[in-house]
């Protein structure tokens, strides 16, 4: 899934792939991942989406490239798992970059991934997903 977000990830076309049926595979999916197909699509979908937007990609690029689609699909995701929006959150990673660098403490605020400053900002929005 995280190699491909925008694929089709709906729960008949995993069951599809896995050779199961939709309810036996969202049995074992909840015994061995603790969550639904759905919700873990969902979280993959917004972490790839942070790590784009975090690297400068816009808003309509991260929903076409995550799996949302749009941009208002894609903005609804990070208000509720986050509580801001795609905009804000690219606005704030980018500043707290600026700001880090110009400081000459730039190493350190984020891996070569970029999750240090991403889990920064989920963490701010007082979520942790």
């Amino acid at each position: 899934m995280a190699a491909d977000p925008a694929a089709d990830h709906s729960l008949t076309a995993l069951a599809g792939r896995a050779g199961l049926s939709t309810r036996h595979l969202s049995r074992l999916f909840g015994d061995q991942v603790g969550r639904t197909p759905a919700g873990y699509v969902e979280s993959v979908r917004l972490e790839a989406a942070q790590a784009l937007l975090a690297n400068g990609e816009t808003v309509a690029s991260a929903a076409r490239r995550c799996g949302p689609g749009s941009d208002e699909s894609l903005r609804r995701l990070f208000v509720r798992r986050l509580g801001v929006t795609p905009s804000t959150y690219r606005a704030r990673f980018r500043a707290t970059v600026r700001t880090a660098g110009a400081a000459g403490a730039g190493a350190g605020v984020a891996g070569a991934d970029g999750a240090g400053a991403a889990g920064a900002m989920a963490g701010s929005a007082g979520h942790g997903s």
